[in-house]
């Protein structure tokens, strides 16, 4: 019986192939959250757009890729506007310090969990990302080492 993958256009191919490799390496269930959270007067939604985009450079068009949860957006429609968005805000808020998840994990493997946990440094750089400097701080008093 012939082969089903001579019928297969080259893009399918390829497709098959990245799954087929990606299937060879161990695979870990992943969830990925951040939260952004600021005082109103300088609250700027452009930064969850700049995360976001940090993401987004590991996606391609014929293979996966990241994307938001729609379920984790606090926009809301329709009546009682401000009273929801206030009690969605809360929700996200509580549920990201108990480490509730809002969606399932999916599967990365080794190779995906290193490339983006490593972030770029000064050798090694992402086009997009802007270098910022962190508050230096004392660790906890009675933090066991």
């Amino acid at each position: 019986m012939a082969s089903l993958m001579q019928y297969l256009s080259p893009g399918e191919k390829e497709v098959v192939a990245a799954i087929e490799m990606n299937l060879s390496k161990i695979g870990m269930d992943t969830a990925i959250r951040f939260i952004y959270i600021g005082r109103s007067d300088i609250f700027s939604r452009g930064n969850i757009s700049a995360i976001i985009g940090t993401f987004k450079l590991f996606n391609t068009l014929n293979l996966n890729g990241f994307r938001p949860n729609k379920l984790a957006s606090t926009s809301v429609d329709y009546f009682f506007k401000k009273r929801r968005e206030y009690a969605k805000k809360r929700r996200l808020l509580n549920a990201y310090k108990l480490r509730m998840f809002t969606s399932k994990p999916f599967v990365l493997n080794i190779e995906e969990w290193a490339t983006i946990y490593h972030y770029p440094t000064y050798i090694i750089e992402a086009p997009t990302v802007r270098r910022i400097e962190a508050k230096k701080g004392e660790p906890p008093i009675g933090l066991p080492t």
